[in-house]
């Protein structure tokens, strides 16, 4: 399954790319570069984390307090310039190697490209049913609501990239609808465990802020993760079927293998 390396990449390039806003240095550069072009490489449906990358880029380098740091004009022009060596790294490869696999579907039978009919909009109750799959076993519903929570507690003021999380749930949302037959496979859904992640984070950081004691706050971290582990085990036990014929698999090694 390529999906769990692809969006480790993007985590991974996403991380180097905030580091290059803010330092301007090469090494965090070139590895958010190559991180997010072997990402793409892998799955090109990785190319939602341009979402969070394009909120990066203005926030941190078309940011006018900059000048205001005693920054001088031609740092952001050089900025500017290694945006446009970012986007060439990123995605030449990956359109050559597409460009590359379509000509073969083209040729080889069964003349299939991957995602043939999955971008296809789906009604209200498909969506419906994709929502509730993700917060129920993809995320647990205890992640699904402190990511709600998060989405919503107030942020300080200076945090400025305080709507980064923001930016990439809008473009899972818009993939979700856009590729809405695509999304019958749960692993497409994949990028919105460090969305929601993230949102629980900020909800965690809200309620902790509230909480003075720490004793109360040790007791309720271990009974957050008890219960995370209690869910998940659960919906182990409850999802090993088939999800064809919705009958139990006889074993785990059926299970593996399937």
């Amino acid at each position: 399954m390529p999906d769990v390396p692809s969006l480790s990449l993007a985590i991974i390039g996403l991380y180097f790319f905030l580091r290059w806003t803010h330092d301007q240095k090469w090494t965090p550069f070139f590895a958010a570069a190559i991180a997010i072009s072997l990402s793409i490489l892998i799955k090109v449906t990785s190319i939602v984390i341009a979402a969070p990358l394009l909120y990066l880029a203005v926030a941190g380098i078309g940011d006018p307090g900059r000048r205001e740091m005693n920054l001088v004009r031609n740092r952001d022009h050089r900025s500017r310039l290694q945006l446009l060596l970012f986007i060439a790294i990123t995605i030449v490869p990956s359109s050559i190697w597409y460009w590359h696999a379509y000509q073969i579907a083209q040729r080889f039978y069964p003349h299939h490209f991957f995602g043939a009919g999955g971008i296809r909009i789906e009604s209200f109750s498909w969506y419906w049913h994709v929502a509730r799959q993700t917060a129920v076993s993809s995320l647990t519903p205890v992640l699904a609501i402190m990511a709600l929570i998060g989405l919503f507690v107030p942020q300080s003021r200076d945090r400025r990239y305080s709507r980064l999380f923001h930016w990439w749930l809008v473009a899972m949302i818009l993939f979700i609808i856009a590729v809405g037959y695509g999304n019958r496979h749960r692993w497409y859904q994949l990028p919105m465990v460090p969305i929601t992640a993230g949102f629980a984070g900020a909800a965690c950081a809200f309620f902790g802020s509230k909480i003075s004691s720490r004793p109360a706050a040790i007791i309720l971290s271990i009974l957050l993760v008890s219960l995370f582990a209690i869910l998940c085990v659960q919906f182990f036990r409850t999802c090993t079927c088939d999800r064809f014929t919705n009958r139990p698999l006889p074993n785990f090694e059926m299970l593996v293998w399937h």
